[in-house]
């Protein structure tokens, strides 16, 4: 499976970008062959479930049985090594499938992520702009950090405080 890449270079955004939907597809189409593949798996140890029972119900002595009843008919289908092998097929299959749904939730949180972040560089938050503007005013470097920390500690309130 390819690596997944969650981190964000937050002064590349334009790079994120390009990269997002090409990653996001690939996820996805992994994903989508995961389910057929999921679902091929239970086809086929549903048909090893019937060809074993079949199997049982017209010769119940090659599995050591005298009495057959629809428990024991069960009871011995899942003992079966053919059907335990389709089993773990099955539940490899569900494996990568459910990697697979995660990978795209997260390539979804990614996505918030991203438009997030490029909202906060199209507000300046990564700009100097606010450090250039105390400097010209002839705050100290203490003050300076002090005002810049405030700044990026406040809650968003959607606005830009030019007094800081």
């Amino acid at each position: 499976m390819a690596k997944l890449d969650l981190s964000i270079d937050e002064f590349r955004l334009h790079e994120e970008w390009g990269l997002y939907p090409a990653t996001y597809c690939d996820f996805a189409r992994k994903l989508a062959a995961a389910s057929s593949q999921v679902d091929a798996a239970k086809s086929e140890m549903e048909l090893t479930k019937a060809e074993i029972g079949t199997s049982i119900r017209s010769d119940p002595s090659l599995f050591g049985l005298e009495k057959i009843t629809e428990g024991v008919v069960s009871e011995t289908i899942v003992q079966q090594p053919e059907y335990r092998a389709a089993v773990k097929r099955l539940n490899q299959a569900k494996e990568k499938h459910d990697l697979l749904q995660a990978a795209v939730r997260a390539l979804d949180q990614k996505g918030r992520a991203l438009s997030k972040m490029t909202d906060l560089w199209i507000r300046e938050y990564y700009s100097d702009v606010g450090a250039q503007k105390l400097q010209k005013e002839g705050a100290g470097t203490d003050e300076l950090r002090s005002r810049i920390g405030r700044r990026l500690n406040k809650e968003d309130d959607g606005g830009y405080d030019d007094n800081e």
